[in-house]
């Protein structure tokens, strides 16, 4: 089985995102609820995984607009503007070049 990595992800303490009001927590055994320094990544899906593979060691999957303000809000998880930075060092870059 091919692993998929999404476009974009970024690390959170677990803790962080137990505060969203909706937070369920996942199966038993895949997080401990007592692990609060944990890393878990969300993706620019909005799901929440274990690791950086999108899709597998899910632990919270909400694709609502009350988690995406959450997201955006409280965690400044914004995916559409992290994954233009990279484009922004390129241009600056080729500005630089002399051309």
């Amino acid at each position: 089985m091919t692993q998929t990595m999404s476009a974009y992800c970024k690390a959170y303490y677990l803790s962080q995102l137990r505060s969203f009001s909706s937070w369920i927590e996942p199966d038993a055994g895949s997080i401990s609820s007592d692990e609060e320094n944990t890393i878990v990544y969300l993706h620019d899906n909005y799901v929440v995984t274990t690791g950086i593979v999108v899709n597998e060691g899910v632990i919270f999957n909400d694709n609502s607009d009350a988690w995406k303000k959450f997201c955006t809000e409280q965690l400044g998880f914004s995916p559409v503007l992290e994954e233009a930075i990279p484009s922004l060092a390129e241009a600056a870059a080729g500005n630089g070049s002399g051309n």
